[in-house]
């Protein structure tokens, strides 16, 4: 333990000491002595990401994938909160916007999504427990599979609804009337803190980092608002929740 203390301790020197340098000449070569030190973040991502994804994610190397995320997160980080919670989001968004320009690896995120959405369903219809854990069991899948999927779906659907407006374009045909009405009725589920960071992250096509700014909530709160609302919008939007998906 002691020793574990004193390994922490200095890390997080040898860290605090690049970002000063970074803040004080914000160079290329102290950007890359950053992004060195915490590669190990694309590296973990990169593990998690493609025990789920599985032969979806064949031809990518994951942590390379990650790195933009990294550097982007370098660029933008403020000091406000952890940076590992900062940049964790951005190297998993840039690994999936790279997978999922392969129809498969975007089809299973989907795919997997909609199950978990139905077994969650299926528990609340037996007055059942339904969280997480009891979803995960019920689907044969551990916790962090479970949350892995579900934050890949959320990191995913990130395009705003710019199909519902004229000259936009559409992945596939669609009611626009239907639409609308889904949209409008799944819309009516959520809480208004929800409806207010949806409508922001979707309509306005504000960042998440702009969102945090403007209600004053960390990145990791936005995110988890984010999830929740689909979640709810799921049940009602059914099929066309894949025009959410982001086309990259």
């Amino acid at each position: 333990m002691y020793t574990t203390n004193i390994q922490a301790t200095a890390a997080a020197n040898r860290k605090a000491k690049l970002w000063e340098a970074y803040r004080e000449a914000p160079t290329a070569e102290n950007r890359d002595a950053l992004t060195k030190e915490y590669v190990y973040l694309s590296v973990n991502i990169a593990s998690r990401l493609s025990a789920y994804l599985g032969t979806a994610a064949a031809g990518h190397d994951l942590v390379e994938e990650g790195l933009p995320g990294l550097i982007d997160a370098i660029y933008k980080y403020d000091g406000t909160g952890r940076f590992e919670d900062f940049a964790g989001a951005r190297i998993r968004k840039s690994m999936i916007d790279a997978v999922t320009k392969n129809a498969d690896a975007k089809r299973l995120i989907i795919d997997t999504k909609k199950k978990i959405d139905a077994a969650r369903k299926d528990l609340l219809a037996a007055g059942k427990p339904a969280e997480k854990k009891d979803v995960a069991n019920a689907l044969d899948m551990t916790l962090p599979q479970l949350i892995e999927a579900e934050t890949a779906f959320t990191l995913s659907s990130a395009s705003s609804f710019s199909y519902l407006e004229e000259g936009g374009s559409q992945p596939f045909p669609i009611d626009r009337k239907e639409l609308a009405a889904r949209l409008d009725a799944s819309m009516q589920q959520l809480s208004n803190s929800e409806k207010k960071v949806v409508l922001m992250f979707y309509y306005e096509n504000l960042s998440r980092k702009e969102i945090c700014k403007i209600l004053g909530l960390e990145d990791s709160e936005v995110l988890r608002i984010l999830s929740g609302a689909m979640e709810k919008m799921q049940a009602e939007m059914a099929e066309y929740m894949d025009i959410f998906v982001k086309s990259v």
